[in-house]
């Protein structure tokens, strides 16, 4: 998916793309990811 969008994870951009596709609610949707340091951009 993160080809389609040009964009990757942590960058939110790649966020509403993936909503639209399930038909999900970002306000009732939950992201888990695998490693916090990573998906949250923080990263050494």
């Amino acid at each position: 998916m993160s080809n389609e969008v040009g964009s990757v994870k942590p960058d939110p951009g790649i966020l509403p793309h993936g909503l639209e596709l399930q038909h999900a609610a970002p306000e009732v949707t939950l992201m888990l990811c695998d490693s916090w340091q990573e998906d949250s951009g923080s990263s050494p």
